[in-house]
């Protein structure tokens, strides 16, 4: 397994989380593309790097923690069916997101098992993946992101009254 270090991160930020014994768990810096590029799943969070993955064509889950206050807030003022930048393109759900208390080891592991042994399932959300980089064309790719974020929005802009 290989873990993408973070660029706002150092190595001492991840030893904690590894054992002795966990040899086969390599953390590199720097080489984020490289890493999701030869991967066969990835975990993801959901920023660029899930957009990146679709570009890729690598199978993902996305995972999001944040502190709960900033979440309640966050989910009260921005009304948005999904986080990650794909799904939010193609207003779907192209790839699952766990978010949250959904977001742990059992949810990542069951869903990266599935991405890699069930071939169907896989196949599927690759096609959803060749619909997202249609939507978003060739160049102009982050004007095409924009647009769909802001028309996301603004299908939003009128309700303003908190949910449920």
């Amino acid at each position: 397994f290989i873990i993408a270090g973070a660029p706002a991160r150092s190595p001492k930020d991840y030893t904690p989380y590894l054992r002795p014994d966990d040899s086969f768990i390599s953390v590199l810096f720097g080489e984020t593309q490289s890493v999701i590029r030869n991967a066969e799943a990835a975990v993801v969070n959901s920023g660029t790097a899930s957009l990146e993955t679709v570009l890729f064509n690598v199978p993902q889950v996305v995972g999001y923690r944040m502190n709960p206050l900033t979440y309640m807030i966050g989910k009260h003022i921005i009304r948005v069916r999904f986080i990650s930048l794909g799904n939010l393109c193609i207003d779907r759900l192209a790839f699952k997101e766990f978010i949250q208390d959904d977001c742990n080891p059992d949810s990542l592991v069951t869903e990266v098992r599935a991405l890699i042994e069930d071939k169907a399932y896989r196949e599927r959300m690759l096609e959803d993946y060749a619909g997202i980089r249609r939507l978003l064309g060739g160049r102009g790719a982050s004007s095409a992101v924009a647009k769909a974020m802001v028309e996301a929005l603004r299908g939003q802009e009128t309700d303003v009254t908190p949910a449920p």
